[in-house]
């Protein structure tokens, strides 16, 4: 049996320092001249194109065409997310990632994906300060979709074209950080694993139901146990 795991990358696989949200409010400074860009904005599990549509509408001062607007925006968050990514003292890999990728990418019947808000030009940028691209040759990303549970499915639907398998229900596994990780395992009715890695605590995380949650994968062991079954 074939078997599929979906990565998150922000709060899941890394920790970037902030680089993401400060390239943000940069490219609203720079662009707009709007100082509060991030403000009453949760980007937890958000899709990097409903963040920007959602900073520009509650803290433009002036109503702007978000469909008109987002290919500006887009260039300049990425331009500054390069300059981000290079100012960053404490970006790091979460606990056991390394060593459970390493691990699972020598695994016959085992293949790997992203799964992440962040459009893929950004995934990238953040995922190359640790040379973790090399593990991701697939996935779906805020590009394909800004509905969260969307981009998941096609992450999956890419997979199965890259890899010529086919991975259906509990042959997916989704992990994550949030809530949102774990709603979207379930709407592949795959298996959710989540991980208290990010900005929300293990108690929340557990409220929302996943099939198993980690406080972080120092003990990477246990999860490669249930991925192999």
């Amino acid at each position: 049996m074939s078997r599929l795991v979906l990565f998150d990358v922000d709060g899941t696989l890394i920790g970037s320092g902030g680089a993401g949200a400060r390239a943000i409010v940069r490219a609203f400074q720079q662009l707009y001249g709007i100082e509060n860009a991030m403000e009453g904005v949760d980007p937890n599990g958000n899709t990097d194109p409903r963040i920007f549509r959602e900073a520009l509408e509650k803290n433009s001062p002036v109503p702007r065409d978000f469909k008109q607007e987002y290919p500006r925006i887009l260039q300049k968050y990425l331009e500054c997310l390069e300059e981000e990514v290079r100012k960053v003292h404490n970006a790091h890999v979460k606990p056991g990632i390394l060593e459970l990728l390493e691990a699972l990418s020598t695994m016959p019947g085992v293949f790997l994906g992203l799964a992440t808000g962040n459009v893929e030009r950004g995934a990238r940028i953040k995922l190359q300060v640790h040379n973790l691209n090399r593990f991701f040759p697939v996935g779906g990303f805020g590009d394909d979709s800004e509905i969260r549970r969307d981009l998941t499915r096609i992450a999956v639907d890419k997979a199965e074209k890259l890899y010529g398998q086919t991975f259906k229900g509990r042959d997916v596994f989704v992990i994550g950080d949030t809530p949102r990780d774990i709603d979207c395992g379930k709407a592949l009715e795959g298996v959710c694993i989540a991980v208290a890695t990010g900005s929300i605590c293990r108690d929340e995380l557990l409220a929302c139901n996943p099939d198993h949650c980690f406080e972080d994968l120092r003990e990477y062991q246990s999860l490669l146990d249930l991925i192999l079954g």
